[in-house]
């Protein structure tokens, strides 16, 4: 099987340092959740996390622990929900949305036997006129992990379920089959990292598609 990752600029300059160097530039999810053209790389609800939790609610209770991140303050919620204070012993099913703190770096993944490689190739022309196209991804892995081993990483899949995760986007989004980069370890408004010279080369985004004679 061959496959590529595919990172997209509107300069050249940058194309060539991500090939050379291995210039990588994360931003924290806020830049996406505000980016003006939110159809393109945006998505107002990037970086939401979902969790749900069973609980059932002891008498006298003044507040639970819903994890490492989270309180229930139930008294506060049997004043604002007064039927709630006639349920105690009773199990309840909470849904706890929040923004991770985190930066995040997105590539394109390309690889033999995709069903939409055309829609995915041209979706890629959306982001920017110069490409670079790494060839190795293994190397480039074991060179993201030797640089930035808190890092986490894998590709996003597409739903429009109510569960979210750093990993899933809406379904308008799949064309961009997206392989994401994701470091909670420093949450600055971006930063840039070079992990050293990958194996690929810089071409034109309309070009693209000849890849597909090496898939």
């Amino acid at each position: 099987m061959r496959e590529f990752l595919i990172k997209t600029f509107s300069e050249e300059k940058y194309a060539h340092a991500l090939i050379e160097n291995g210039e990588l530039l994360f931003r924290h999810v806020s830049y996406f959740r505000e980016y003006e053209e939110k159809e393109v790389r945006g998505d107002i609800r990037e970086g939401e996390q979902c969790e749900k939790k069973k609980i059932t609610i002891s008498p006298n209770v003044k507040h639970f622990n819903l994890g490492t991140n989270f309180v229930l303050d139930w008294e506060s919620v049997k004043r604002d929900h007064p039927e709630f204070a006639q349920k105690e012993n009773a199990t309840y099913d909470f849904s706890i949305t929040y923004v991770v703190d985190c930066q995040i770096y997105c590539m394109t993944y390309v690889k033999s036997g995709l069903v939409d490689i055309d829609g995915i190739l041209d979706n890629v022309k959306s982001f920017g006129e110069y490409s670079a196209v790494i060839c190795d991804c293994k190397d480039f892995l074991d060179k993201l992990r030797t640089r930035l081993p808190s890092a986490k990483y894998g590709l996003v899949s597409y739903s429009d379920a109510e569960l979210r995760d750093m990993f899933i986007k809406p379904s308008k989004y799949k064309n961009q089959n997206e392989f994401r980069i994701m470091d909670s370890s420093n949450n600055a408004k971006s930063r840039l990292i070079a992990i050293g010279k990958l194996n690929g080369f810089v071409c034109k985004s309309k070009s693209l598609a000849m890849l597909k004679q090496f898939l």
